[in-house]
């Protein structure tokens, strides 16, 4: 929520089967049914919005009614951010640059935007199988969403994070497995 009415919520769900021999890893797949929901009237009702056929939606954050930012996956795991400025009604896909690490980003979620112009995304890069081999993702806007850069200041051992949150421009935290 952005104040007293205006607030947004996303999600979607995945579907695991058994393996097809035994042994195998479960299979995941993404249901068509990636949702945003909108509020106007401080939660006492919300209303769809357009979302994704075959998308999960982990995270959105808003700076005002018209401007925010969506991190997600589609069916094939792959993880994108997108933009609106128009409260949701349409969304543009932002490209992300690659991992500093050579390792492709596998998780994205918690979008927080500080202000305006600043936000943090976080997540892991690494071995899909998860766990410490992978390495915490950790990016950054300045321009309110339009463009992502890493930030390689951390410098601590594997992880995926699955949250962040800032209290002003200088103090955030984030957490997450490892």
């Amino acid at each position: 929520f952005i104040d007293q009415d205006n607030g947004w919520v996303v999600g979607g769900k995945v579907d695991e089967q058994e393996g097809t021999y035994e042994g195998d890893p479960p299979i995941k797949t993404v249901l068509p049914n990636g949702t945003i929901l909108r509020s106007t009237d401080g939660g006492a009702s919300f209303a769809p919005l357009k979302g994704g056929a075959e998308e999960v939606y982990s995270g959105v954050t808003f700076v005002s009614q018209n401007i925010g930012i969506l991190v997600g996956y589609d069916k094939n795991f792959s993880y994108f951010v997108r933009r609106t400025t128009d409260g949701g009604d349409s969304w543009t896909d932002v490209e992300l640059p690659a991992h500093p690490s050579g390792k492709e980003i596998i998780a994205l979620s918690a979008p927080e935007m500080i202000n305006m112009g600043q936000g943090w995304i976080v997540g892991g890069a690494g071995v899909e199988e998860g766990g410490m081999g992978n390495k915490p993702v950790f990016l950054r806007t300045w321009d309110g969403g339009l463009s992502w850069e890493h930030d390689t200041s951390y410098t601590g051992s594997g992880g995926t994070l699955f949250s962040v949150s800032f209290h002003d421009e200088h103090r955030g935290w984030a957490c997450g497995d490892g």
